[in-house]
């Protein structure tokens, strides 16, 4: 038996910041949730400094991190 699909989400990225370690996000999904780019999934996206920009739009898949809603899978969007 395979594991169920995960659905792919789209959403237009709010806001860029400098951690510690590399930069993180949110991204305001066009479900109306709030989704977190933490400092490991940025460092890890490939070609993050031209994918995660403010105001771009770009798709993501939903991965929990502890108490929060991360994503992962990041891409422009089509």
């Amino acid at each position: 038996m395979s594991a169920p699909a995960v659905p792919v989400l789209k959403g237009t990225v709010g806001f860029v910041g400098k951690g510690t370690k590399a930069k993180y996000a949110y991204v305001n999904g066009d479900d109306g949730k709030e989704y977190a780019v933490n400092e490991d999934i940025y460092a890890k996206t490939p070609n993050a400094e031209t994918v995660i920009v403010k105001d771009d739009r770009i798709s993501f898949t939903v991965k929990f991190v502890g108490r929060k809603t991360c994503i992962e899978n990041i891409k422009p969007a089509e």
